[in-house]
C-alpha cells in the first residue's frame, strides 16, 4: 500500500509516528493526543522530554483537545527541540517532516436522531430506589477514581453548600459514580481510600434519619443506566483539576433532551472551551462551588432550557463524527 493514513491515539503511543515514518517516509500519520498538555516549565522536568517530543514530531498532524493545548505544545517543542516553528501556520519542521498542530475537540456520537434520542417520554425512576434516593434535588458526579477529576475537591465543595444552605439538608443526594481508575497503583489506591472515607466522614457529619447526602457507587454502570441518571439529575458536577476534554458533561447534555438540568463545569476541563452554557467553577474553591450548586438548584426552567439548548447544539453540530470527518479531512488535505 502506498501512501497509508495512519491514525495514532494518545500519549501511550508517543514515540510511534517517528518509528512509522523512519520506516514509511510516505506514510500520512496523524497523532491525537487526548490528554492535557502541560506548560512548558511544568513538561520540563520529564526525564525523556526529548525523546516523546522527536516521537510525536514524526507526526505529519498532532491534535489536541483545544488551542491552549495546540499553544503549550509548540512553547514546549520551542524551547526543548531544535526545530523551525511557523507561528502563522501553526507548524513545526525538524530535519525533512513538517509536523502541522491543530486542535479537534473530541465529542460523543449525538446527532438529535431517533437512534440517539431516549424513546421513553420519562426516565426509569426505577434506578433511584435501586440506590435508595428519596429527595427532591438529585446532584450526579460521573467519573473514573483518579485524583484528576477532583472528586475530594467536590466533596468539599458539596459539604460547604450544605454548610451554607442547610435547608437542602433531606432535599438533595448527591449520586458520585467513580468506578476505580483504569491505573493500578499504591497513589490510585490511597487515593480510592481517601475517596471512600471522606465521603464517610461528611455522611456521618450530615445525616438527618435515614438520609445521607452522598452516595458513592464505585461499580461500573452502563451507559443506558447512566442516561437514566443523567436524565434525572438536577444537576451534574464536574470537578476535574486538568482535562483533555471530558466527555460526561457531553454525555449529559445529550441525554438532556428535555433541555433542562445544569451543568457546572471545571475552567480546567477542555468542555469548557465548547459548552458556554455551562456554570464554570474554579474546582480548587470549595466555596465557589458550594454557590454554583445553589445557582444551578435555584436556577429558573427558562433559564435552564436557554442553556441547555445552546449546549445541545453545540455538541450536535461537533459530535464524534464530524470530529473523525475532520481529522480526516486535515491529513487527506496535506496530499
Amino acid at each position: 500500500m502506498q501512501q497509508p493514513l495512519i491514525l495514532i491515539q494518545d500519549f501511550h503511543f508517543a514515540l510511534l509516528p517517528k518509528m512509522i515514518k523512519t520506516s514509511r517516509p510516505d506514510a500520512h500519520i496523524v497523532l491525537f493526543w487526548h490528554i492535557t498538555w502541560p506548560s512548558a516549565e511544568q513538561f520540563s522536568i520529564c526525564p525523556w522530554r526529548k525523546e516523546i517530543l522527536e516521537g510525536m514530531l514524526g507526526a505529519d498532524i498532532i491534535g489536541f483537545h483545544t488551542q491552549q493545548h495546540c499553544n503549550n505544545f509548540i512553547e514546549t517543542v520551542g524551547k526543548e527541540v531544535e526545530s523551525l516553528i511557523d507561528f502563522e501556520r501553526f507548524s513545526i519542521t525538524r530535519g525533512s517532516n513538517t509536523s502541522y498542530i491543530k486542535p479537534f475537540p473530541v465529542s460523543v456520537a449525538f446527532t438529535n436522531s431517533p437512534k440517539d434520542t431516549v424513546l421513553e417520554e420519562k426516565p426509569n425512576k426505577d434506578v433511584l430506589e435501586w440506590i435508595k434516593i428519596k429527595t427532591k434535588y438529585i446532584g450526579l458526579g460521573v467519573d473514573r477514581l483518579d485524583y484528576t477529576k477532583g472528586i475530594m475537591e467536590r466533596l468539599k465543595g458539596l459539604e460547604t453548600f450544605l454548610d451554607a444552605y442547610p435547608h437542602y439538608k433531606k432535599q438533595l443526594t448527591f449520586v458520585q459514580i467513580a468506578p476505580e481508575s483504569r491505573e493500578v497503583g499504591e497513589k490510585n489506591q490511597e487515593y480510592n481510600k481517601a475517596v471512600t472515607e471522606e465521603v464517610g466522614r461528611i455522611n456521618k457529619k450530615l445525616k438527618i434519619d435515614e438520609w445521607e447526602p452522598i452516595v458513592l457507587e464505585k461499580e461500573y454502570h452502563p451507559h443506558e443506566e447512566l442516561d437514566t441518571l443523567y436524565r434525572l439529575a438536577n444537576f451534574c458536577l464536574i470537578t476535574s483539576l486538568h482535562d483533555g476534554m471530558n466527555l460526561v458533561a457531553k454525555e449529559f447534555v445529550a441525554a438532556r433532551d428535555d433541555e433542562a438540568g445544569v451543568v457546572i463545569l471545571s475552567q480546567f476541563a477542555g468542555a469548557s472551551r465548547d459548552l458556554t452554557g455551562a456554570i464554570i467553577v474554579n474546582p480548587y474553591s470549595a466555596e465557589e462551588i458550594a454557590e454554583t450548586i445553589h445557582k444551578a438548584l435555584t436556577m429558573s426552567p427558562t433559564e435552564q432550557h436557554r442553556r441547555m439548548k445552546s449546549m445541545r447544539n453545540s455538541v450536535k453540530n461537533y459530535n464524534i463524527y464530524r470530529w473523525a470527518a475532520e481529522l480526516i479531512k486535515s491529513i487527506v488535505s496535506l496530499g
